[in-house]
């Protein structure tokens, strides 16, 4: 809570009369310091339980002892012998007990680690995907798919998609136009039907290589703390700087370029929260181009984009990548007239 209020520090400033960010933070706090109250109560348990152990093993020492002794079962040496090794053990468990606590944040620990770990691991297929100049073909049969058991996001979808084609997916609202886009990615498996890439399920394909030549801009990516050269590069070593430059002039960033003082250099901040949604897009929309892909997934390319760029990137997709597979989600009537074929999902 206290990372989403620094995140959102002045939505919270904002809002008259707000106070929900420490309501909100002094209840989580009483909860914490409640559990912790519970965790020392349990520890408190466990010395007393230790005290009265040490306190009963004691007196039963000296009790026995002192019989054996007057008795003269037992002589002195003995005595003090069996006394040191009986003391020795209860220091012992003593030390055991007094490090229980840190016993008890190692299972914790151990146990939300097994939580990360546990989750599924992505499958990968075995062949790797081998770049070609064309497009990629793709083609989807009787395809359905629900982000969950009980949710449907579109059922018996097929469409057949050929090498270099531009297509625009239009249709309402919470169609699953976006859901598409990402099933072509890899990151859902669990569809029924069918997926071909270049004529091979896409399961086949060991993903790596598959999403290195796909160019993906989704609304659920952003930007990291870094520059906007590694924003934009990823650390691919195949983007040249000479096509970004190209880019940056197509989407009409270059005058914000112009503007930074250390250029491709500038670092941005963490989830751009100082960037305007305009530029914030377009740096997206860059990272999507960069690298001559062979197949782009596009949602909504240009949204909040004046009419002049949009027209730029609209032409720059459909005219400047004659061996990419261009695939934009868009309900724009007049984007969607000039392309190859136009998907509307009902």
């Amino acid at each position: 809570w206290l990372e989403e209020m620094a995140r959102l520090v002045k939505t919270f400033k904002f809002s008259k009369g707000s106070s929900l960010n420490v309501e909100k933070a002094d209840g989580l706090t009483t909860s914490y310091l409640i559990a912790r109250n519970q965790h020392f109560t349990i520890l408190q348990f466990q010395y007393k339980i230790l005290v009265v152990f040490k306190v009963l093993i004691t007196a039963s020492m000296l009790i026995v002892g002192s019989l054996l002794l007057v008795n003269q079962q037992l002589n002195i040496g003995q005595f003090i012998a069996a006394e040191i090794v009986i003391i020795t053990v209860i220091n012992s468990v003593e030390k055991l007990i007094g490090n229980l606590d840190s016993v008890y944040d190692v299972l914790t620990s151990v146990d939300k680690i097994g939580k990360i770990s546990d989750k599924p691991i992505e499958v990968n297929g075995s062949t790797q995907f081998s770049s070609q100049e064309k497009g990629i073909a793709v083609q989807m049969k009787e395809v359905a798919f629900g982000y969950t058991d009980n949710t449907i996001e579109f059922s018996g979808l097929s469409m057949s998609i050929l090498s270099g084609q531009k297509v625009c997916i239009a249709g309402g609202e919470s169609k699953g136009k976006s859901t598409v886009l990402k099933l072509l990615t890899g990151a859902y498996t669990n569809f029924t039907g069918s997926i071909m890439i270049n004529g091979l399920p896409i399961g086949n394909y060991n993903l790596e290589s598959m999403r290195s030549e796909i160019g993906i801009m989704l609304d659920q990516q952003g930007v990291f703390n870094g520059t906007i050269w590694e924003n934009i590069s990823m650390g691919n070593p195949s983007i040249k700087q000479e096509q970004v430059i190209r880019l940056f002039e197509i989407t009409g960033l270059q005058d914000y370029l112009a503007a930074q003082k250390h250029g491709l250099n500038t670092v941005l901040s963490t989830a751009g929260s100082k960037l305007s949604e305009r530029v914030l897009r377009k740096i997206l929309l860059i990272r999507a181009l960069a690298g001559n892909p062979k197949l782009l997934l596009l949602e909504e390319p240009w949204q909040g984009l004046e009419d002049r760029q949009k027209r730029a990137i609209q032409q720059y997709l459909l005219e400047q990548l004659p061996h990419t597979t261009v695939m934009v989600v868009s309900n724009d009537a007049e984007f969607a007239s000039k392309c190859d074929q136009q998907i509307v999902i009902v």
